[in-house]
């Protein structure tokens, strides 16, 4: 039933292609802010991930 409604109507489609853009945006500026917030220097002979 969704799917058919999501087909139908070009609003719909706007509406939730603009909110999945908004979720993507937030995404790729919490992975530019955090980058390396989590990383730890190697220990001598460890691999870096």
């Amino acid at each position: 039933m969704f799917a058919r409604d999501f087909l139908a109507s070009p609003g719909l489609r706007r509406e939730i292609h603009g909110g999945l853009q908004v979720a993507e945006n937030k995404n790729s500026a919490n992975t530019v802010l955090h980058y390396g917030k989590a990383r730890t220097a190697p220990r001598p002979g460890q691999p870096a991930c």
